[in-house]
């Protein structure tokens, strides 16, 4: 098992025991810290960028921890690592997307959307979306770009008239963004042609993820972390929204699908299982009971065979059974 700590360390850790295999210390290398956005694998390599400055993207060996190649980065990169074949895309915080040949770790091409926003700050979550060889990149100029995933030739852009502050991802009725402006849209993936749009009181943050027949997000209010939400695919409407429990929040960085439920994580440490069907809560359990929750919270989750893995914003990771009650 792989993670990142905003202490500056990656490490592979022993699922079944917790037991470090091995570490690599980031802050050897530059002033990044921090790991937001989710990894990518090959069979020998874990492929992940770090943030905010002076950062890098990291091509670790699995086994050994070795560091195959690193990409220098003047701004990090805080999105997902998405894959196509020998090829891995992502975002960096100066709005600049990235190929990157999984093999050598050379920048094989690269484009900066401009002009960026006077007001807000770039969105960790907006991870691009690849697809048959496109790649799909929302911009914070409040363009989405659709470029030959190969070469970087452009194919079309959609001007959304604000800036994108969520994953883009591409399904079956078309391609998700949400945009600050509190607005999602449906596009069309072969000319960026809008197909529907669906706007709400507050814009949604981080990833957009698909869920049998709803697609998961959280709402960015209420300083940030806000309503969990399952849009239908079509957009003609929400299925069901869930305020978090009663004074607390819901401060997971992303949705994560669990069997027939989303588990939602609180900030006073609780795991909550939402059934997706209809957003009722099927189950909790305490990540520990024993803890001081005050200035801490549930931030991840991981699974790995027979174990749900939890971490926190104090740095403690937890392993439970996944046989939770029914």
């Amino acid at each position: 098992m792989f993670l990142g700590s905003c202490a500056g360390v990656f490490l592979s850790v022993d699922p079944r025991s917790g037991r470090p295999l091995w570490d690599y210390d980031i802050t050897n290398d530059g002033d990044a810290r921090s790991f937001h956005g989710d990894m990518v694998f090959t069979d020998s390599l874990v492929i992940i960028g770090t943030d905010p400055r002076r950062s890098h993207v990291y091509a670790f060996e699995k086994q050994t921890g070795k560091v195959r190649w690193m990409v220098p980065l003047a701004e990090g990169l805080g999105t997902d690592i998405v894959r196509q074949g020998a090829r891995a895309y992502g975002v960096t915080l100066d709005d600049e997307l990235l190929c990157i040949d999984i093999d050598t770790g050379e920048v094989v091409w690269r484009f900066r959307s401009e002009p960026l926003p006077e007001e807000g700050h770039f969105s960790l979550g907006s991870s691009p979306a690849v697809d048959d060889g496109v790649v799909y990149f929302g911009a914070r100029s409040g363009f989405v770009f659709a470029f030959d995933a190969a070469t970087g030739k452009e194919i079309w852009r959609r001007d959304l008239g604000s800036e994108c502050v969520t994953s883009l991802v591409k399904i079956d009725t078309g391609l998700l963004v949400g945009t600050r402006d509190a607005v999602v849209h449906r596009l069309d993936p072969r000319d960026g042609s809008s197909l529907a749009t669906l706007g709400f009181m507050s814009h949604l943050r981080g990833a957009l993820v698909p869920a049998g027949d709803v697609v998961l997000a959280y709402f960015a209010d209420e300083g940030w972390y806000g309503d969990l939400v399952a849009l239908e695919p079509s957009l003609e409407g929400v299925r069901w929204s869930l305020e978090p429990p009663s004074g607390t929040t819901w401060p997971t960085s992303r949705p994560f699908v669990y069997e027939s439920w989303v588990l939602a994580g609180t900030g006073d440490g609780e795991i909550r299982a939402i059934d997706l069907r209809n957003g009722q809560e099927a189950w909790s359990h305490p990540v520990d009971p024993t803890h001081d929750w005050s200035e801490d919270g549930t931030r991840v989750f991981g699974r790995h065979e027979s174990s749900l893995f939890v971490g926190t914003f104090s740095g403690v990771l937890y392993a439970f059974d996944v046989r939770f009650p029914e």
